[in-house]
């Protein structure tokens, strides 16, 4: 199958290719893991919010190597709607949200805490309907509704099977 029918195509999956998406996104979750299970870690000597300023150095640190290798990255001429855009994310999106992942891991356990990461796209989705005017189908919808079924049944299992 060429490159080009492979976008967005799940049957590419079960045919065995596997495309530099596929890559990144297990890059994401190996991540992630080590995000969660280090930062459990450290709040056994840190704050949350000093395992979180940690994390974010460490997080800019790579993340400015990825933007020096793009190379076309020119913060000094954006506008101010940019930097705004950018500091609210900063703030809201990755400092409050993080301390409270990391305080939920510290109080909860990674696993449990864990759990609850796989809301994000449905908020992202969500926000993106209100903010953006994004449509959403009735599969996103469908889908969704099952990402918040699972997360139910895993933090209420013990409830259940009892």
């Amino acid at each position: 199958m060429p490159d080009g029918d492979r976008q967005g195509n799940a049957l590419a999956l079960i045919q065995g290719t596997v495309g530099l998406g596929e890559w990144l996104i297990i890059g994401c979750v190996l991540s992630w893991a080590a995000y969660t299970f280090i930062g459990r870690q450290a709040t056994k000597t840190l704050s949350p919010l000093a395992t979180t300023l940690y994390g974010s150095l460490v997080g800019a640190l790579f993340l400015g190597i990825a933007a020096l290798i793009q190379g076309d990255v020119a913060p000094v001429s954006w506008s101010w709607r940019v930097w705004a855009g950018m500091f609210f994310l900063a703030i809201f999106g990755t400092a409050i949200a993080y301390t409270w992942f990391t305080e939920a891991v510290h109080q909860l356990g990674a696993g449990h805490a864990s759990v609850f990461i796989n809301l994000v796209p449905v908020f992202a989705v969500l926000q993106a309907a209100l903010l953006l005017d994004e449509r959403l189908g009735l599969s996103v919808l469908f889908g969704g509704l099952l990402v918040i079924a699972g997360v139910w049944l895993t933090t209420q299992q013990k409830n259940l099977w009892r």
